[in-house]
């Protein structure tokens, strides 16, 4: 038993394709749906968005950020991930 209170937390109008892919995953990872969303909360949570996070005089906001990545050219690199994989794993 939990020593510390817990609640219940309802979600109504999941997708059924979602809830197959949890469940497998759950599945395969040996535990059960409500084990693997509340894990996944948590990682979540030790992340949160930066809407939740109060924004630091020392650090530019990250709307700005954003947009100085964005007027950045782009770039491209070589070889790409893909042509490192395809030469490491050979021919078909």
């Amino acid at each position: 038993m939990h020593n510390t209170p817990m609640t219940t937390i309802q979600l109504k109008d999941v997708p059924e394709d979602l809830h197959r892919q949890l469940k497998a995953r759950a599945e395969c990872e040996g535990l059960s749906v409500p084990q693997l969303v509340l894990r996944e909360i948590r990682k979540a949570l030790e992340h949160p968005s930066t809407d939740a996070t109060p924004q630091s005089s020392e650090r530019p906001p990250l709307k700005e950020v954003l947009d100085r990545l964005a007027a950045q050219p782009e770039r491209h690199l070589s070889p790409s991930a893909a042509d490192i994989i395809r030469e490491m794993r050979g021919p078909i």
